[in-house]
């Protein structure tokens, strides 16, 4: 079995989205508790390789006391692998680490902060532990995924024609900031919903983007673009119930697209709604109340393609 990953933690069942997560990334799980017992648990993680084939590799992902008791048998050299690494995620309360490995450790978080079905999740520290993960998980199989297509696909199309939603995954989560009404879904039906709305209101013929510089992670690609157009019509995700005011716009955008599985998963935009009111007429950068104009100020730190 390749790019197989055990699991091991203290509980009968493991939360079942983390599995969902590695087995859509492409790896075969196999999950192993904890029953109390040290030495057949010892035993167990000993013999975890037994049924793989020469020269196939295996991982091992633990929890909680399964943790513990892995690591004493990985630092006895009691398993059969010469070439092995360690990675270790540790809440901030957990006193532990070794030197012979890679340590995280994620403030403010509680033991079981990674498992999203305890109460002690954190999704924020969840997110970042799981791509440090699987980046660690795929240069030990050798594993190499190109999400520069996918996420170039969903660029060509999203605000140019009607957007497939197919390509995304099962809870896709699109946000738009600034928060603004209609800015986004963070299921299915509300993307729908918004990209029908993308699809009636905008397909802008002025629009262009230009790639100003990329940065690739494990499960994500963030973009800094550059986007210009003429408000020559309503924009629902940028300037939603604005009527068109025949402006040219210009303003950078930073575009967060995750990937899972082959699928589109979440995107996060973020630009300068306020340089692009300024632009459109919207607002006047030289309005600054008059108490701050006594103290020196007279006009708004509002800036446009500057910026980037």
């Amino acid at each position: 079995m390749s790019h197989l990953v055990h699991i091991l933690s203290d509980d009968k069942e493991f939360d079942p989205v983390f599995l969902q997560h590695l087995q859509e990334q492409g790896f075969n799980t196999i999950y192993t508790p904890f029953t109390g017992n040290v030495n057949d648990f010892n035993y167990a993680v000993k013999h975890l390789a037994d049924d793989l084939e020469q020269g196939h590799k295996y991982a091992i992902i633990a929890f909680g006391d399964a943790a513990k008791h892995t690591l004493s048998v990985a630092q006895q050299s009691a398993l059969p692998h010469s070439s092995m690494s360690l990675l270790c995620h540790l809440a901030s309360i957990q006193p532990f680490g070794t030197a012979s490995s890679k340590t995280y450790v994620y403030p403010d978080t509680c033991p079981g902060f990674a498992e999203s079905d305890l109460e002690e999740y954190d999704k924020f520290a969840a997110g970042l532990s799981w791509g440090r993960t699987l980046t660690y998980l795929r240069r030990g199989f050798g594993m190499i995924v190109d999400l520069e297509d996918l996420v170039d696909e969903y660029n060509r199309h999203k605000f140019k024609a009607k957007f497939d939603v197919s390509i995304s995954s099962e809870l896709p989560c699109v946000n738009h900031g600034p928060k603004l009404p209609s800015a986004g879904g963070i299921d299915r039906e509300e993307l729908d919903l918004f990209y029908g709305e993308v699809d009636r209101c905008d397909n802008l013929p002025s629009l262009e983007m230009r790639l100003l510089s990329r940065t690739v992670g494990a499960d994500r690609v963030v973009d800094e673009m550059m986007i210009s157009f003429g408000h020559t019509q309503e924009i629902a995700w940028l300037l939603p119930k604005v009527p068109p005011t025949n402006k040219s716009v210009e303003v950078p955008i930073v575009s967060i697209v995750s990937g899972r599985g082959g699928r589109l998963y979440q995107e996060q935009l973020y630009w300068d709604q306020a340089s692009v009111l300024v632009q459109i007429g919207l607002l006047d950068p030289t309005l600054v109340p008059s108490d701050m104009r006594t103290k020196g100020l007279q006009r708004l730190p509002i800036t446009g393609n500057d910026t980037a």
